[in-house]
């Protein structure tokens, strides 16, 4: 019987236990414990901490093509964190994608902090919002500006926002359904290998920064 890749506790898993009670050998703590964050998997039962997240089909916000997530997922050595937030029009999920928005864009977040001064956006953070709200019934504007960053070259960025609707063509992945998210929706860090290393609160902002502020160094200016 194969056996799935199941990584346990350590400096880039945000699990609850121990590496060595979990069985993979590998029990790398964080050095600062006020540093250490834990998982909430309740949020979303089947994006288990530990293992590669499954994929299923979205669209992408601003043209309606279907993606599966895994091909949104390029190996290209970013973190990725995705932001289910559910559905945008209720007034409570709303606050928290602003807020939590705002708090990622500040000068001293750890988007900033952990990103070379000349390097692009997401050299090291990637930024996904995946919401369940009707696609034509919200716009690509209606999502905070660090998830449509623009670039004086290349214009707007489209590819961070998308939605879990119905395709024309390719039915629903119903992504929200099969991976067990409810309407308070989530937030999921996952490595640079697609596997998952936190999954807590939609807002939680705080112990991001403390999750990153375990391993990352901070990237001054280099003049």
């Amino acid at each position: 019987m194969i056996k799935a890749v199941d990584y346990g506790s350590s400096v880039i898993v945000a699990k609850q236990g121990s590496a060595a009670e979990q069985g993979d050998g590998t029990d790398v703590a964080v050095q600062n414990k006020d540093l250490r964050v834990t998982s909430t998997q309740a949020l979303a039962t089947n994006i288990e901490v530990g293992k590669r997240i499954p994929s299923y089909k979205v669209l992408n916000q601003a043209d309606a093509r279907p993606y599966h997530l895994q091909e949104l997922l390029r190996s290209n050595g970013r973190w990725r964190i995705i932001t289910f937030v559910g559905d945008v029009r209720d007034p409570g999920q709303a606050v928290k994608l602003k807020s939590f928005g705002e708090q990622l864009a500040r000068p001293d977040s750890f988007l900033k902090r952990f990103t070379p001064p000349t390097g692009r956006y997401d050299e090291v953070f990637e930024i996904l919002a995946i919401h369940n709200t009707p696609r034509t019934e919200v716009s690509f504007f209606d999502f905070p500006e660090v998830y449509r960053p623009f670039d004086e070259m290349d214009g707007w960025d489209y590819w961070k926002i998308f939605v879990d609707d119905k395709s024309y063509h390719e039915g629903h992945g119903q992504i929200y359904e099969n991976l067990q998210i409810g309407p308070a929706g989530c937030s999921v860090v996952l490595r640079p290998d697609q596997y998952v290393s936190y999954v807590g609160p939609l807002d939680a902002y705080d112990e991001l920064n403390r999750f990153f502020s375990g391993f990352m160094l901070p990237q001054g200016n280099r003049e």
